[in-house]
């Protein structure tokens, strides 16, 4: 194993670091533990990581920073944070790895994880800063169950690709300032899994313009084909066309939840409700495929479905 660590008690990440010397420098970690806090990489290209099957790169006490610059980090085994913060800044293949926020914080900062599993355990999280993506557009990235990421507010997370979530993700924007968190759309995304993406805001009131999910531009589309999208913001469908499968449920709860559809209808063949909040739909939904819209209260808290202009086409009327 490799420690990192500064004396006398300073857990700064400055003082530490495990550098290139030249833009072909490659550290090939076959099977030891490179764990403490400090920098692997200086963002200055100077270094390439490759962390095999058997490795394990882990953040403890203070934060590891992972910069490689326009090198990707190259993951086959493990990236995790068990005691502190493991920031990764670039691009990381992770098709066959693995990071892990095991009681500690994975933050995403202006990084790409590409494929493989991301999860966190026992009170860890994956946060994002910036504008960071999964992509899963040449390998699915897994989400696994129990599993927490938080986007805040000035920050978005891309999506791209097969996703397969089934943990618990957040928006979680500042209403009081109307600063959002925003989830966007890259090309078609495949959301699968049973998990969570809610909506909610640190501060102020239940603000439908906090959290918002919209789309990178034309050409994307967000198929839901069994997450639970809920709470209150906004789903932009005018820069996207977004498709809820029979597996798929949109709930406003808590506030209001914007539903606005564009050149193309939004396509139900699951349940888009308001539960406990307001649903305000804007456009055409389509619920020919066997779609319900639905109310119910939660939590003591009535439902209200409310259109706005909009235009519901076959499917279910249900309270």
């Amino acid at each position: 194993s490799v420690a990192l660590g500064g004396g006398n008690g300073d857990n700064s990440p400055s003082g530490q670091a495990i550098t290139g010397t030249a833009a072909d420098g490659t550290l090939d970690n076959i099977d030891n533990t490179l764990s403490g806090f400090g920098y692997i990489g200086t963002g200055d290209d100077k270094l390439t990581l490759v962390n095999q099957a058997g490795g394990t790169v882990d953040a403890t006490t203070s934060t590891l920073i992972v910069s490689t610059g326009s090198n990707a980090v190259i993951n086959h085994g493990l990236l995790e944070a068990t005691s502190g913060e493991l920031s990764l800044k670039e691009t990381v293949a992770n098709a066959s790895g693995t990071i892990l926020a095991d009681a500690g914080i994975v933050q995403l900062f202006e990084a790409s994880i590409d494929g493989g599993v991301l999860a966190s355990k026992d009170g860890g999280s994956v946060s994002i800063a910036g504008s960071s993506t999964l992509d899963g557009s040449a390998h699915p990235v897994t989400f696994i169950s129990g599993s927490y990421l938080e986007a805040d507010a000035d920050s978005t997370l891309l999506l791209q690709g097969t996703v397969i979530n089934d943990g618990y993700m957040t928006l979680r924007g500042d209403a009081l300032n109307t600063i959002a968190a925003v989830a966007q759309i890259v090309g078609t995304v495949a959301l699968a899994g049973n998990g969570a993406i809610a909506l909610d805001s640190i501060f102020g009131a239940a603000s439908s313009l906090a959290q918002v999910i919209n789309g990178a531009g034309p050409g994307s589309e967000l198929d839901n084909i069994g997450n639970t999208i809920s709470g209150y913001g906004s789903i932009d469908a005018t820069s996207m066309a977004l498709v809820n499968e029979a597996a798929g449920t949109i709930a406003a709860s808590g506030g209001t939840l914007v539903v606005t559809s564009g050149a193309s209808p939004v396509i139900n063949r699951g349940t888009i409700e308001g539960a406990g909040g307001t649903l305000l739909l804007q456009g055409v939904v389509d619920g020919t495929g066997g779609g319900t819209i639905a109310t119910h209260p939660l939590d003591g808290v009535s439902g209200i479905v409310a259109l706005d202009g909009a235009t519901l086409r076959g499917g279910t009327l249900a309270t």
